[in-house]
């Protein structure tokens, strides 16, 4: 017998490459400046960074998105699917120019080269692709939640046949397979691109989905069905790209054609992710996350994902209500605005304005500006932080807490307030969610009711719902009735923008603020 062979060493640069999932992926890097060369695009010639990926080279100078599965521009790239053909010439060893079908997302600008992506060659191999994931793929579209924002069925109609060719019955796999609280699977509509195993250690540095057994047998699942778990599980519904992993909180709600998606920024923490919100029938039924390469790329929390019931209660306060010894009357917006006004400047410098940590920039200096005019300071509730998890969500319940402390306002914490509620001359709690921060409650737990407030005769709150223990309550528009600017974690600023229609009557909360403080200045306050 021969003597063994010793195992060969890894070469050092290989020892030291992070491990792919690990937290060094989640790390920023420094841009680098990449040369520019001449490529040849379709017959035309472009300029491309050099050693760039061809798939987003091709998105971005020519506008055409290339036929892709299992390639996400923020996971580790596999080139497993093939669906990303493209037919390219380029020199290969010996300065011989070559021609052949090559992956694009495994693919590098270089330079002399030429592609071609409608060349009969790629359409026929996309086509033969797509013929095989069609081959054993269900004929669900018609109930499926992916229907309408799928790219296996946009895909189909753009490079595939419109009859199969196969008479051998389909396979059978599990269906509604439960993963947990969020997310349901369908094994039978999965085509393996794998996103959704590359997804966790990617993004949380921990393994969860795995490809399990082998070959034709091979399906998506947990080892044992265990349970998913973590903060981030709603991504996976983002990013398959045939509907083989669903939320189950939007699960045959709406089709996403009769939905109204607007872009906006989520609240729910100091993070101010990018989000898109759909809305159907005046209700929010989902909410995803929208690309934004400085603050969360293409991830969101479960936290922002899925605490948008409390925006869907009924209930609203549409008018202003004054407490009285009988009840309560109704003033109107207008008349509870000049009651407010009135209040407020008789006690001048005596009186207390605190803004919801959810107020606007635009809201926030509204508010500092009839501080000011009646001579005292405005506040805005700093709920104490909480804990985050260490990707995007920050545990900081208040979204706008840098915005409103670089506009002058002074934070001050839910003691504090209680402490000095009761005894002000007058009060003027302003913003959405104040009370929830007031008393410790959840902004995001969907319950409307908070408990009653010993606030004293002379305050006001401007809120959604109307409260008990205030002498006035005045309607607000919630985050996604209304615009304005936020300012994150970061610093960096970030819009919001209305994608309900606020109740009738009920105005923005700068023209609010604003009346109050042209009342006050009726009745002596120095506003203005």
């Amino acid at each position: 017998m021969g003597r063994a062979r010793a195992p060969r060493r890894l070469p050092l640069r290989a020892v030291r490459r992070a491990r792919p999932g690990g937290r060094a992926r989640l790390r920023a890097k420094e841009p680098r400046m990449a040369e520019l060369i001449p490529i040849t695009i379709n017959d035309r010639e472009h300029q491309a960074p050099l050693g760039a990926r061809l798939i987003d080279v091709i998105t971005e100078i020519t506008g055409e998105e290339i036929p892709r599965f299992c390639y996400h521009r923020d996971l580790p790239v596999v080139g497993s699917c093939r669906m990303c053909q493209v037919e390219i010439e380029a020199p290969a060893p010996g300065n011989v120019l070559r021609k052949a079908l090559a992956i694009s997302c495994r693919t590098s600008v270089q330079r002399g080269m030429q592609v071609w992506t409608q060349s009969p060659a790629a359409q026929n191999a996309r086509r033969g692709v797509l013929e095989f994931l069609l081959k054993d793929h269900p004929l669900d579209c018609p109930i499926c939640d992916k229907a309408g924002e799928c790219p296996l069925q946009d895909y189909t109609y753009r490079e595939g046949q419109s009859e199969g060719r196969s008479h051998d019955p389909r396979r059978k796999r599990r269906k509604r397979v439960s993963l947990g609280d969020v997310i349901v699977l369908d094994q039978e509509r999965c085509v393996l691109c794998s996103r959704c195993v590359r997804f966790f250690p990617a993004v949380e540095g921990r393994e969860q989905l795995q490809v399990l057994d082998i070959a034709n047998r091979s399906v998506i699942g947990t080892f044992d069905d265990r349970p998913l778990t973590g903060n981030y599980q709603g991504n996976l519904a983002d990013i398959c790209p045939v509907g083989a992993l669903t939320l189950r909180k939007f699960r045959f709600q709406a089709r996403v054609w009769n939905t109204r998606p607007m872009p906006s920024t989520c609240t729910r923490c100091s993070r101010g992710c990018a989000i898109q919100v759909d809305a159907y029938r005046g209700r929010v039924v989902r909410i995803r996350p929208r690309y934004d390469a400085e603050v969360n790329k293409s991830w969101m929390c479960d936290v922002g994902r899925f605490t948008f019931d409390d925006w869907n209660l009924p209930g609203r306060l549409a008018t202003g209500i004054q407490a009285t010894a009988g009840g309560a009357t109704d003033l109107g917006v207008d008349g509870g605005a000049q009651c407010a006004g009135q209040w407020l400047a008789e006690a001048g410098a005596a009186a207390l304005l605190v803004g919801s940590p959810c107020l606007t920039q635009e809201e926030g200096q509204a508010l500092l500006e009839l501080a000011r005019g009646l001579g005292t300071d405005a506040h805005f509730l700093a709920p104490e932080p909480g804990a985050g998890d260490g990707v995007l969500y920050t545990g900081d319940p208040a979204p706008n807490r840098r915005g409103l402390t670089d506009l002058g306002l002074t934070p001050m914490s839910p003691e504090d307030l209680r402490r000095h509620l009761s005894g002000a001359g007058a009060s003027l709690l302003a913003g959405e969610k104040i009370l929830h921060f007031l008393h410790g409650l959840d902004p995001g737990s969907g319950d409307v009711a908070v408990p009653a407030t010993n606030a004293g005769p002379r305050s006001i709150v401007i809120d959604t719902h109307p409260r008990e223990g205030f002498g006035l309550c005045l309607p607000a528009r919630s985050a996604v009735e209304k615009g304005g600017t936020v300012r994150n974690v970061q610093g960096l600023d970030r819009r919001l923008r209305p994608v309900l229609p606020a109740p009738p009557g009920v105005p923005d909360g700068v023209a609010l603020l604003a009346r109050i403080a042209t009342a006050a200045a009726r009745h002596g306050a120095l506003v203005g």
